[in-house]
Order: structure tokens, then C-alpha cells, then sequence
């Protein structure tokens, strides 16, 4: 369709951990990278993620991408309860170009059901190394690269972005 907006992401995992992740942006030429421990740069440049601290001025992602009725409905309620209680919310697609997006400071929090570990775990590993969180709805970590409904943020708003999301396991199908 045109959007810009897609990437290529690689992730390496050793002994059933992240370890090593790049995320190319070829539309603004920037590559995200990290490794565990060591920090998340783009273009060579260390990332942090934003500083807003209170989830109604939060910029927040939802997505999803599907013909299953369940599906679109438990999409639904996730939009409705985002836009009720943050500073707004956008879908943009690609998980893992949004996940740096966050650790970028330019988006606050992102949510997703069912993303598969090709689509976050570059992300993920980038996103934690600039200073955020990426979990379950629950709140519970995502160590595995099993498929997840995820809950990614800057860390300041994640206890406040579960506690706004509680009930919505139920509309998921």
C-alpha cells in the first residue's frame, strides 16, 4: 500500500534468551540495535525511552491484523479502553519498528494480542535496553519466543497501562 512504515528485524537467541537484535528502518535510514546488557543505540547513538509518567498523556499503539470475528471484537475492546484512558492511541503496524519507536521516546506504549517472537523479539531486546518493559497482559514477563499478547512501555506507565487493561483477557478469543 505504500506506508512507510516496515523494517527488517533480526533477533539472536542463545539458551532460550535474547541475546542480539537490529531493527533497519530503510524509509528514514536507521538501524536500532542492541545487545543484553550493553545498552540500545540507533545510528550509533545511545536511546532512552520518554519521560511521561502518567498513562492520559501517553501516546499508545494497538494493532491487529485479522479476519476472525473474535478477534476483531477483543481488537475492538482494546481500542475502546486505550482511548478512554490514554493521551491517544494510533495503529501503525510492524511491532518490532514500533517496540523502537518506544525506546526511541517517540511513542509511550504499545499493545498487542498473538505477536509471534519474529515479530518482537528484536524489539523487545531494544526496547528493555533503552530503559522499558515489554510483558504479558498480566503483567507476568515474556521470556519465551512462544506467540504473546503483549504490553510494551517506557516502564514509568506499565503498572498503570495493566492495571487500565485487567478484564480484557476474557474479550480475546
Amino acid at each position: 500500500h505504500g506506508l512507510p512504515f516496515f523494517c527488517v528485524s533480526v533477533a539472536q537467541r542463545y539458551h532460550g534468551r535474547t541475546v542480539a537484535g537490529a531493527v533497519y528502518d530503510p524509509v528514514r535510514d536507521e538501524m536500532f540495535a542492541a545487545a543484553a546488557g550493553a545498552g540500545a543505540v540507533v545510528n550509533g547513538q545511545p536511546l532512552r525511552v520518554s519521560a511521561v509518567t502518567r498513562l492520559d498523556r501517553a501516546l499508545v499503539v494497538a494493532q491487529a491484523q485479522s479476519v476472525d470475528e473474535g478477534e476483531i471484537r477483543a481488537y475492538a475492546a482494546l481500542a475502546e479502553r486505550l482511548m478512554r484512558v490514554t493521551g491517544g492511541v494510533r495503529s501503525l503496524g510492524s511491532p518490532a519498528l514500533t517496540l523502537c519507536a518506544i525506546a526511541a521516546g517517540r511513542l509511550d506504549a504499545y499493545c498487542e494480542y498473538a505477536m509471534d517472537a519474529w515479530d518482537i523479539a528484536a524489539g523487545q531486546l531494544i526496547l528493555q535496553e533503552a530503559g522499558g518493559t515489554l510483558t504479558l497482559f498480566d503483567g507476568r514477563p515474556h521470556v519465551t519466543a512462544d506467540r504473546a499478547d503483549v504490553v510494551a512501555s517506557n516502564g514509568a506507565i506499565h503498572a498503570e497501562l495493566i492495571t487500565a487493561l485487567k478484564g480484557l483477557g476474557e474479550a480475546q478469543p
